[in-house]
């Protein structure tokens, strides 16, 4: 079954993929090709190739890439996945800040598996874009500890009060 989806996915980007012409039409044919390719992965149960060779693959063409990245928001958001291999990972949620889609790495970050994420890299990016439903979520399941970070939010909270006048 693996050799028929990478006959699929060789067969789908060297021959049918736009040769010239606009970018659009590249892109359309990444988003075409990657949610039957991730489906169908998913369906084998092999997410090892779907982060290893399939995402090295789509690696080498900077579009391809961004569209890769793309695609795991809706099957994070509906649970098909929870964890996914840090590299990957630290990709997706570079693609996401640097697309400014904080809103959707918040989501994403809340569903995955807190075994898979880089606890230091996660907590200074959701610190420094207070994301912090996400560090209530590293915390309480990460590392057992609901008061730390609730201290931070209400020290957070106090400083954003005085800021203001206390108005």
């Amino acid at each position: 079954m693996v050799s028929v989806l990478h006959a699929y996915l060789n067969y789908s980007l060297n021959n049918e993929c736009p040769q010239s012409g606009k970018i659009n039409l590249l892109k359309q044919h990444y988003r075409n090709v990657l949610p039957r390719s991730i489906d169908y992965y998913l369906l084998i149960d092999s997410l090892n190739l779907l982060f290893g060779v399939i995402y090295e693959f789509f690696s080498k063409d900077s579009i391809a890439h961004g569209i890769y990245l793309q695609s795991l928001e809706p099957y994070i958001l509906t649970n098909r996945f929870d964890t996914i291999l840090p590299t990957v990972l630290k990709d997706f949620i570079n693609y996401c800040i640097d697309n400014n889609n904080l809103n959707q790495l918040e989501q994403c970050l809340d569903r995955l598996n807190v075994s898979c994420l880089d606890l230091d890299q996660i907590i200074e990016i959701t610190r420094k874009y207070e994301v912090y439903m996400t560090l209530l979520h590293i915390y309480s399941k990460g590392f057992k500890d609901f008061t730390t970070i609730l201290k931070e939010i209400i020290e957070k909270l106090e400083d954003i009060f005085i800021g203001n006048n206390g108005t």
